[in-house]
């Protein structure tokens, strides 16, 4: 299972279109809290992020979120 599609909604939630066409919601908001994703600072700089490859969302160099993190390991070992 891939993802076809992201769409950045209001209060950092994240709209995943999967290639299946299913739409699974991701809120990004309990992660913003964290080092890692510290550079996420106001919805407009969210919503500049970009789909990688079917698998991963870039902010910067060094702001990313994979698949797995937002649909959970087992979801894409079934998916294989």
């Amino acid at each position: 299972m891939q993802i076809d599609r992201v769409e950045f909604l209001e209060d950092y939630i994240i709209q995943l279109e999967l290639s299946n066409r299913e739409k699974v919601k991701f809120d990004l908001k309990p992660l913003l809290k964290t080092a890692r994703f510290k550079h996420i600072v106001s919805q407009s700089f969210f919503e500049q992020g970009k789909l990688i490859n079917q698998c991963c969302i870039c902010w910067d160099d060094v702001t990313e979120i994979q698949d797995y993190e937002m649909l959970g390991e087992e979801f894409i070992r079934k998916s294989l």
